[in-house]
């Protein structure tokens, strides 16, 4: 076929710029930007990231995913959020098609709140005044450290040293144990209530505990009795748990008991080796359970618990070889009742609900608000706490536990608990913000 060239020359112009239109439409298209943004060291999803690729920009949505549409070119694509490092990459968007840009960024702590520079107050030991940082144990397995029974002796020495050599690396100065708890192992009972003595087991578990505690440089503040002692009697097989009330309203059982079971304790733990692990005694675990126009229990007279507390205090300071003597409050409100029966501190429980839904902390008073005439502690308060940040400081969270009883002048806080296992430990949550909490105030900090 005969085609002139000027034919030709037209058909390759416009197929000529039929390629360029088409070029051009496609350059002018808009392309895909998608991808995710995530934490770089736990990979979790970084939720309202916000992500930049020219003018266009998007924020991330709960599963750490953007995508932006863009027009096609090379760019210089940045992810940033609060509380992380901003990441960038160069990407290249094509019309019509998706390109993908992930993001891992790096979390920045934020500063730490400033550290509180003294104490309110302190208590001395051992040729110095220091703030009382601990633990409540409270024990291995409640009632039956110290002791034999019924059930047959299973405690676990090892694990109990295991126990004290964390607590010692997390920085537990003073661990709060409870001895007798509620007279199902110990001390031994006549048929009568009267306290025969201590049976073969007990002052060897001592032993065993303060071998365990000085290795492990911890002090003890050893609880004697737990107040459901005097509460209404149970059994399990032949182990009866409580019923003891005549200790404190006969003054021929509680002599018994001061006689046959504190006093061989106090002299026993005098001539050990490794007497200075004891600190203290904490006499009875909140007594106020038992005690009529308080709490509950089996309405025992204010005047006749005070006079228990008073008779074990004498003996405390004659016996102990120099270890104070202190009690369990239940609330702060009831604390005063244990002035002027000679105890050395005053020692307070506090726990939300004593504020009664009137913010965190309206629970529990200043140290100077009580108007004692002897420094205080905080013997119990939740580890499990409403979170666990290093640097959290909103209310009931570990770290605002710790700060407020410190500011508040109290010489000491215990948190409840390392073993205790109810619904107000969780320890393992709690310890990170104790330890650091520790290294804080480590020139202040004891007993050493």
């Amino acid at each position: 076929m005969n085609v002139s060239s000027k034919t030709v020359r037209m058909f390759t112009c416009s197929a000529v710029l039929f390629v360029l239109a088409t070029m051009g439409a496609q350059a002018s298209r808009s392309g895909s930007l998608t991808g995710t943004v995530v934490d770089s060291a736990t990979h979790a999803a970084i939720a309202g990231a916000l992500v930049k690729a020219g003018s266009a920009s998007a924020t991330t949505t709960s599963t750490g995913s953007y995508k932006l549409s863009v027009s096609s070119g090379t760019y210089t694509a940045s992810a940033s959020a609060t509380n992380y490092t901003t990441g960038s990459q160069t990407v290249t968007v094509y019309g019509g098609k998706t390109t993908t840009a992930n993001f891992a960024l790096a979390a920045v702590a934020p500063p730490p709140p400033p550290i509180i520079s003294a104490p309110g107050s302190t208590l001395p030991y051992n040729g110095t005044s220091t703030y009382w940082l601990g633990a409540d144990y409270a024990w291995y397995n409640y009632g039956t450290d110290f002791g034999t029974g019924g059930w047959g002796k299973y405690t676990d020495w090892t694990a109990i040293n295991t126990d004290f050599a964390n607590m010692h690396t997390q920085g537990v100065h003073i661990a709060r144990w409870w001895v007798f708890a509620d007279g199902r192992y110990s001390p031994d009972f006549n048929s009568d209530g009267t306290v025969l003595g201590l049976d073969s087991y007990v002052l060897p578990n001592i032993d065993q505990a303060l071998q365990i505690a000085a290795t492990n440089h911890i002090r003890l503040l050893l609880t004697v009795v737990d107040g459901s002692i005097w509460g209404s009697a149970s059994y399990s097989g032949s182990v009866q748990m409580g019923g003891h009330a005549a200790l404190v309203t006969s003054s021929t059982v509680q002599q018994s008991f001061l006689d046959n079971a504190l006093k061989p304790l106090l002299l026993h733990i005098a001539g050990s080796a490794n007497k200075s692990a004891v600190a203290a005694y904490d006499i009875v675990n909140e007594p106020e359970a038992q005690m009529s126009a308080y709490w509950g229990g089996s309405n025992l007279s204010t005047a006749a618990v005070q006079a228990f507390v008073q008779n074990c205090t004498n003996y405390i300071h004659t016996y102990s070889g120099g270890a104070y003597a202190t009690v369990g409050s239940a609330a702060p409100s009831y604390v005063s009742t244990w002035k002027n029966l000679g105890l050395d501190f005053y020692q307070i429980h506090y726990y939300p609900w004593m504020d009664n839904g009137k913010g965190a902390g309206a629970g529990l008073p200043t140290y100077a608000a009580l108007s004692l005439d002897k420094p205080c502690i905080v013997g119990e308060f939740p580890t499990a706490d409403s979170s666990y940040g290093l640097y959290d400081t909103n209310g009931d969270s570990a770290r605002w536990y710790l700060d407020t009883i410190y500011n508040d002048g109290y010489a000491g806080a215990l948190g409840w608990s390392y073993r205790g296992g109810d619904s107000a430990s969780n320890w393992a949550s709690f310890n990170p913000v104790y330890t650091y909490w520790n290294s804080l105030h480590s020139s202040y900090v004891g007993p050493n």
